[in-house]
Protein backbone atom coordinates (compact mmCIF):
# COMPACT_ATOMS: atom_id res chain seq x y z
CA UNK A 1 0.00 0.00 0.00
CA UNK A 2 1.49 3.43 -0.61
CA UNK A 3 0.09 6.83 -0.78
CA UNK A 4 1.30 9.88 -2.73
CA UNK A 5 0.62 13.36 -3.12
CA UNK A 6 2.77 16.40 -5.17
CA UNK A 7 5.54 17.47 -3.74
CA UNK A 8 6.23 14.67 -1.14
CA UNK A 9 7.75 11.63 -0.72
CA UNK A 10 5.57 8.29 -1.40
CA UNK A 11 4.77 6.57 2.06
CA UNK A 12 4.08 3.04 2.92
CA UNK A 13 0.97 1.48 4.66
CA UNK A 14 -0.06 -2.01 5.94
CA UNK A 15 -4.14 -1.62 5.07
CA UNK A 16 -6.01 0.46 2.97
CA UNK A 17 -8.12 2.04 5.96
CA UNK A 18 -4.64 2.98 7.48
CA UNK A 19 -3.58 5.18 4.32
CA UNK A 20 -7.01 6.97 3.61
CA UNK A 21 -6.53 7.49 7.34
CA UNK A 22 -3.22 8.75 6.90
CA UNK A 23 -4.50 11.20 3.92
CA UNK A 24 -7.45 12.52 6.10
CA UNK A 25 -5.19 13.15 9.22
CA UNK A 26 -2.58 15.30 6.12
CA UNK A 27 -5.22 17.12 4.47
CA UNK A 28 -5.27 15.09 1.21
CA UNK A 29 -9.55 15.88 1.35
CA UNK A 30 -7.85 18.76 -0.14
CA UNK A 31 -5.24 17.23 -2.17
CA UNK A 32 -4.53 16.05 -5.47
CA UNK A 33 -3.56 12.43 -4.36
CA UNK A 34 -3.30 9.16 -5.16
CA UNK A 35 -3.35 5.90 -3.47
CA UNK A 36 -1.61 2.00 -4.72
CA UNK A 37 -2.63 -0.92 -3.56
CA UNK A 38 0.35 -3.28 -4.63
CA UNK A 39 -1.10 -6.67 -5.27
CA UNK A 40 1.27 -9.94 -6.70
CA UNK A 41 -0.24 -9.76 -10.01
CA UNK A 42 -1.45 -6.24 -10.62
CA UNK A 43 -1.44 -2.38 -8.86
CA UNK A 44 -5.21 -1.05 -8.13
CA UNK A 45 -4.15 2.56 -7.93
CA UNK A 46 -7.38 5.08 -6.09
CA UNK A 47 -7.17 8.91 -8.12
CA UNK A 48 -8.41 11.82 -6.26
CA UNK A 49 -11.67 11.43 -6.24
CA UNK A 50 -12.15 7.83 -5.04
CA UNK A 51 -9.68 8.81 -1.95
CA UNK A 52 -11.63 11.69 -0.97
CA UNK A 53 -14.97 9.46 -1.06
CA UNK A 54 -12.79 7.03 1.00
CA UNK A 55 -12.12 9.76 3.19
CA UNK A 56 -15.81 10.83 3.14
CA UNK A 57 -16.64 7.30 4.10
CA UNK A 58 -14.10 6.46 7.41
CA UNK A 59 -16.27 6.11 10.57
CA UNK A 60 -15.39 8.61 12.82
CA UNK A 61 -12.51 8.35 15.64
CA UNK A 62 -14.21 8.32 19.52
CA UNK A 63 -12.25 11.58 20.13
CA UNK A 64 -14.55 13.27 17.71
CA UNK A 65 -17.52 11.77 18.70
CA UNK A 66 -17.44 13.40 22.05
Amino acid sequence: MQFWTANAPAVQFTSLEAAVRFAKDHGGRWEEIEITVHLPREDIVFATGKVHQLIDALPGDAREKR
